[in-house]
């Protein structure tokens, strides 16, 4: 086994580097200083003389009147209240795009257009819009281990709201891992919706097939040189069905990432600061178990080197190493380094050193 030291240097002291940088200033070309000429005046005589613009400044439209034509289950007012242009305004191009932006903003559309008609008081704008359905009724079916409000509110979708068919398949998404949570990691769902051409009304139809549920036949362990295999197990709360044990093996995915950051930090308490933790499932559907493999690479382990004390002035460097832990030759991790520097800092504490 390959070890590597380190140098340590506990330093009670703590020194700050501060950067300053000047600024850098540049002088345009309006900012520099005409040459005078003999009689102490500035020479005007190769400055061009400015004309005045002979083109037709670009004509004003004021916007006299709004209407809005296509809605339906979205009002008039609530279209108008997201708009800015309004009779009074000037028309702009840049205000039209802020508008069409901000009606799209609502979620409430899938398609704006808005036409001019130019009058001669001013323009009248035409607001053509396309409404998105409005999901009426959510139908369940085929949940049997979810209840259907539960089902409900991880989809996130309401009656009442416009259709949103992106938000509906991460609804979904986080249907499918509440089941997996459960233990059905094979659920099957899928979606349809049946609209109304007619009232833009549609009905969210999620079917559910749940399957069978899968718990943990097996676990084990590829790379580990260091520790056996029922260590590694004992970090673990993910583990084999064992109903002598009491132990059901269920399989959770937020349980079982834990189990893979336990492993983790054991192994870096030990001194493997490089080590990997990765994983792979076989699903044996016939008996509906999951065997876990878990491989590990390990790494190299350190150790700690020399050790140095800097910086103590008041209080006698016998008494600090009195206090240390990680002396060298011994096992190096983060987790130790920290736990002696908060040793130090309490040592220094007592004696009224914040």
């Amino acid at each position: 086994m390959r070890l590597t030291r380190f140098l340590l240097i506990l330093a009670p002291l703590v020194l700050g580097c501060f950067f300053i940088s000047r600024p850098i200033f540049a002088q345009t070309e309006d900012e520099k200083v005409r040459p005078e000429n003999q009689s102490g005046e500035a020479d005007t005589s190769s400055a061009p003389t400015k004309e005045k613009s002979t083109e037709p400044r670009e004509r004003q439209f004021k916007v006299i009147r709004v209407d809005v034509r296509g809605n339906q289950a979205v009002s008039t007012s609530t279209i108008l209240n997201n708009m800015r242009l309004r009779p009074g305004a000037d028309l702009t191009q840049q205000m039209v795009n802020e508008d069409v932006k901000r009606l799209y903003g609502t979620g409430f559309f899938q398609d704006i257009r808005i036409d001019i008609e130019e009058t001669a008081e001013g323009v009248r704008l035409i607001v053509v819009v396309s409404e998105k359905p409005v999901i009426r009724r959510i139908v369940i079916e085929g949940n049997q281990l979810l209840k259907e409000r539960d089902i409900r509110k991880e989809l996130g979708v309401i009656e009442g709201q416009a259709l949103d068919e992106f938000s509906i398949k991460q609804g979904i998404n986080k249907v499918k891992d509440r089941y997996a949570n459960k233990g059905f990691r094979f659920v099957k769902i899928q979606y349809r919706v049946d609209t109304d051409r007619v009232t833009k009304e549609a009905t969210l139809i999620v079917s559910i097939t749940e399957g069978a549920k899968f718990r943990v036949g097996k676990v084990s362990f590829e790379g580990n040189q260091s520790f056996k295999p029922r260590r590694l197990l004992k970090l673990m709360k993910t583990k084999p069905r064992n109903l002598l044990l009491f132990r059901f093996g269920t399989f959770r995915d937020e349980k079982f990432e834990d189990d893979l950051d336990h492993l983790a930090a054991f192994y870096q308490a030990n001194g493997f600061l490089d080590v990997r933790v990765s994983h792979d499932f076989e699903y044996d559907e016939a008996k509906g178990k999951i065997i876990i493999k878990i491989q590990i690479d390990e790494g190299k382990q350190y150790q700690a080197g020399r050790i140095e004390i800097k910086g103590a002035k008041i209080l006698p460097e016998s008494e600090i190493w009195q206090r240390l832990e990680i002396l060298p030759g011994m096992t190096f991790s983060q987790q130790g380094l920290a736990e002696e520097m908060q040793r130090i800092r309490d040592f220094y504490f007592r004696y009224g050193y914040m």
